[in-house]
């Protein structure tokens, strides 16, 4: 990004958002691995306390958990997940009103994605067939 020194790259957005928020310079996680810390990052809770402790699509979080996304559209706010999920329920499930994710580790191209829990199979590089959909 452009607010954290790259000249190269022109991301006006995410500059003004960068001056007007908080700019991390590092972060730190308690449990490294990909859904325990998903988990946390969509809940603001430690694994401990939101269910997910371990990796894999079996890993639900826990009853009456509130996701960023719910607190989000509450103010109004669309929500939509992109990218890689790895949580044992549905992003529509935690709030999110639209996605478009794949599932598993592996290349980002000619694999599975599900759009708004549709299969569909992504040909070329998924960030590519993302581009073109905006």
């Amino acid at each position: 990004m452009g607010c954290a020194g790259n000249a190269a790259i022109i991301t006006p957005t995410l500059d003004s958002l960068c001056r007007s928020g908080i700019h991390f310079q590092s972060a730190f996680v308690t449990l490294s691995v990909c859904s325990p810390s998903r988990a946390a990052m969509l809940t603001g809770r430690y694994g401990s306390a939101n269910g997910v402790v371990g990796e894999g699509l079996d890993r639900k979080l826990n009853a009456g958990e509130i996701m960023v996304a719910e607190y989000l559209k509450e103010a109004g706010y669309h929500t939509s997940m992109i990218g890689k999920w790895h949580l044992g329920d549905t992003p529509e499930a935690l709030g999110f009103e639209e996605s478009h994710y794949f599932t598993s580790h592996g290349p980002y191209y000619d694999r599975t994605v599900l759009e708004d829990g549709e299969e569909v199979i992504a040909e070329k590089p998924y960030a590519a067939v993302l581009c073109s959909y905006h």
